[in-house]
């Protein structure tokens, strides 16, 4: 996921998870954003990669690992405009897509797809470093078109030697006008303490599942134009889920309080609401009510 800096401090970084890798891109390394972004990383406890053109920096001094990516000169005539670094820098990210491929043993060779039964041969296939069960396919995906991968017996490799089965999937991209955007700007009473916000549908199941400490801005993209319910929970151990009690350990479920509000996404359109998590609930208040509705502002995209 691609994250501007500037963005990133002014609420999306709420969409960061606790096994994020996070890479920093940066030619000097120095600039107010990046002074700003970088210990808030830190303080997340991700592991922090610092792509930069200056090793002496305040981004390669705080990273955990750092790629040099300087340029002797940008080719820029007055050595101003980022012509050289930026093209370092897109060659350092090939690389390291390259070697993930490498380490997971995949072979592109054994992998063909399709859009309306043309071939294709344009698109990239990225494995997800947080889960080794899938994989990624970046294409310029046209909507209502029809697509087609294969992957054929042994196109993907486990870490002790076992090779896949052979695959094949067809699917329809659906219309992005079906889909809305939403921000939700949590208000947390207490700045030291975890929250898991979770994102249900109408059947009470958990769509997504973000942990913060504090307030924060959470942006949800693409969501299909239908109702969607908000839960907390209280993670008193920050471990990331919802932990049932012990009678053994003589310990209390964590506590969960829902948002008595059912938010409508409506397609195309882009909105906003506030949640205010209250700081002491008692046994009545985890109990879910009767939401209202949540309509999107009259303001689109």
């Amino acid at each position: 996921t691609y994250m501007h800096a500037a963005d990133a401090i002014h609420g999306d970084l709420g969409m960061v998870q606790d096994d994020d890798i996070v890479i920093v891109i940066s030619k000097s390394g120095d600039s107010p954003e990046i002074k700003v972004l970088t210990p808030l990383i830190k303080n997340f406890g991700n592991l922090l990669i610092g792509m930069v053109g200056n090793t002496e920096s305040f981004l390669a001094r705080n990273a955990d690992l750092v790629l040099n990516t300087a340029v002797e000169k940008e080719a820029c005539p007055n050595d101003l405009a980022p012509t050289s670094s930026t093209t370092v820098q897109m060659v350092m990210g090939d690389a390291l897509a390259v070697c993930l491929m490498n380490l997971k043993g995949f072979d592109k060779s054994k992998v063909f797809f399709t859009e309306d039964s043309i071939p294709k041969e344009n698109f990239q296939i990225y494995l997800d470093t947080t889960n080794i069960r899938r994989s990624i396919i970046k294409y310029n995906w046209k909507a209502k078109k029809n697509y087609q991968i294969k992957f054929e017996e042994g196109a993907l490799t486990g870490y002790y030697g076992e090779k896949s089965e052979a695959i094949d999937r067809v699917y329809v991209y659906d219309e992005t006008e079906n889909y809305g955007d939403i921000n939700l700007i949590i208000q947390a009473p207490d700045s030291s303490k975890n929250y898991l916000i979770q994102l249900l549908n109408d059947k009470d199941e958990v769509l997504n599942s973000k942990p913060i400490k504090g307030s924060q801005t959470l942006v949800y993209k693409n969501l299909l134009g239908t109702k969607y319910k908000v839960r907390i929970v209280y993670d008193e151990n920050g471990n990331g889920v919802w932990d049932t009690g012990s009678l053994d350990e003589k310990r209390q479920p964590e506590k969960v309080w829902f948002w008595n509000k059912i938010i409508t996404i409506r397609p195309n359109w882009e909105q906003e609401d506030t949640i205010t998590i209250p700081n002491g609930i008692s046994s009545d208040d985890q109990k879910e009510k009767l939401p209202n509705e949540s309509q999107p502002e009259d303001e689109g995209k």
